[in-house]
Order: structure tokens, then C-alpha cells, then sequence
């Protein structure tokens, strides 16, 4: 076996089993599934290929309301999971355009915020402003946030010049790439700048596995697609971790916090 397939080979994730924190996959939220009845089957799937920690996105208001969330939804994909022998965990994962960031919605964000790390999605605008985009995930992470910048290979400036995206490294973001734009479903451009982020080692890891109105990406095909290891996705001891290790070791245990005053 060559070199770079033995490292794509490396890269399928070596945790007991996936994190997708970014599904589209809750029912009458686009881009979610159509219906309960997808949502289910791609249930199926997710669990088929070890993605047992499932993060349901749904998008947050600049009044800080989820107009597509409804708890009745996602129960009924809780105990449809578990009708049909499903052992997924399910959280809803909401994510916010970081333009839409103000000092009022703090106290709003930390009850949204994931996991003891208060991980917060967010999205870049879009704009080619990305130092204002960085003076907001500054301001996030002074409040004691971690901004996960999620899919930064839509952003036209990341496209056109990806080094850019370290703008907000450097004030405290990590970067979640999607599995599908990755893949090349949301076309070549997108496609070529989530392969350069790859190969910068700008990427944490990766999310978007599970997409309710295009085919899935398997964790195992997107490793292979994404060819060499770069020397950030490696163990001190050398061994490659996969693509979404750092997701779960960031999230702790199987999530079990609230989530607007319901238990998730």
C-alpha cells in the first residue's frame, strides 16, 4: 500500500464511534429531511457507519429564537431511533451568523452553548469582511465561548485567498468543515478551498455528515477523498486521529446537559 492511501486509510476516525455535530436532519427546518420517514432512514444510516452523537442544526434568530426548532420534532426522531434499535444520542445544535452578534444575546448564547466547553456554532458572514469577523469571535471568546466556525469554505473570501481564515483563528475560533462541500456536493469551488483548509491543518474537524435533502457522506469516504494526513491532525505519538476525534473529546460523554429547558 502507498503512502497516501495508507494515510487516508489512517484517517477514519479511531474513537468508539462518530460525532456529527452539524446533521440536517430535523424535519420542517431547511435544509433538514423532507419528512420523519427520511429522517429516520438517514437515522439508519448514521448509525450503519458509527455516527452515534448527532447534533441537530437549526439556525438562530437575531432575537435569539429557533423559528425551525420544535421539541415535538425531535422527540419524534428520539423515539423513532429507538423503536427501530437505534443507539443514537440526539442535541439540537444551534448555530448563529456571527453578523448577527450583539452584546444583548450573550446571556441567550450561553443557554444555546454546547457541552462544558460552550462550544458556539457560528457562521462567517457573507462578506470579504473578515477582520470584522474576527472582532466578533474575539468578543465571543472573552465571554468564555469557543466559536466553532462552521463550513468557512462558503465564505467567498476564504475561497478566493483560504489562508485569510486565519484571522479568526488567532483570536480563539476552530474551524468544523462540511463533509458534504468537502465531497464536491455543493460544487468544485467549494470543494477546492475545503481540501486547501484540509491540507493548512486548518480544520479541527469535520461535521455535515448526515444531510437530509442530499445523499450522506460516510466519515470512511470523506478520509479517502481527503487523501494526506496533515501534520495538525496527528497524535504526539504519530498515529493520525480521525476526522471528527476532537468533536467528541470537546463535547465529553455522550451530551446529557439541558437545551432551553428541556433535557436533551
Amino acid at each position: 500500500m502507498d503512502k497516501t492511501n495508507k494515510e487516508s486509510k489512517d484517517t477514519k476516525d479511531t474513537a468508539v464511534a462518530h460525532v456529527d455535530l452539524g446533521a440536517r436532519l430535523l424535519p420542517g427546518d431547511w435544509p433538514g429531511a423532507p419528512d420523519l420517514a427520511r429522517a429516520l432512514e438517514l437515522i439508519g444510516w448514521a448509525a450503519a457507519h458509527r455516527i452515534c452523537t448527532v447534533g441537530v442544526r437549526c439556525r438562530l434568530t437575531a432575537e435569539g429564537e429557533l423559528p425551525g426548532y420544535s421539541s415535538e420534532r425531535l422527540k419524534h426522531l428520539r423515539e423513532g431511533a429507538r423503536t427501530l434499535g437505534h443507539d443514537v444520542t440526539f442535541f439540537t445544535a444551534p448555530v448563529v451568523e456571527l453578523r448577527l452578534v450583539r452584546d444583548s444575546m450573550v446571556g441567550r448564547l450561553r443557554e444555546l452553548a454546547l457541552g462544558p466547553h460552550r462550544l458556539l456554532l457560528v457562521e462567517l458572514p457573507e462578506t470579504r469582511d473578515l477582520k470584522g469577523a474576527a472582532r466578533v469571535v474575539r468578543t465571543l471568546t472573552f465571554n468564555g465561548f469557543v466559536p466553532v466556525v462552521v463550513a468557512p469554505e462558503r465564505n467567498p473570501e476564504v475561497r478566493r485567498l483560504p489562508e485569510l481564515l486565519r484571522y479568526v483563528l488567532q483570536v480563539g475560533a476552530i474551524c468544523c468543515g462540511d463533509a458534504g462541500c468537502a465531497a464536491g456536493l455543493e460544487g468544485h469551488g467549494r470543494a477546492v478551498t475545503a481540501r486547501r483548509l484540509w491540507s493548512l491543518g486548518y480544520y479541527s474537524f469535520f461535521s455535515g455528515f448526515i444531510r437530509g435533502q442530499e445523499q450522506p457522506v460516510a466519515p470512511s469516504d470523506l478520509a479517502a477523498v481527503l487523501g494526506t494526513v496533515p501534520p495538525s491532525w496527528r497524535e504526539p505519538q504519530g498515529q493520525s486521529i480521525g476526522l471528527t476525534t476532537r468533536a467528541a473529546r470537546l463535547l465529553g460523554p455522550r451530551p446529557s446537559w439541558s437545551f432551553g429547558g428541556e433535557k436533551t
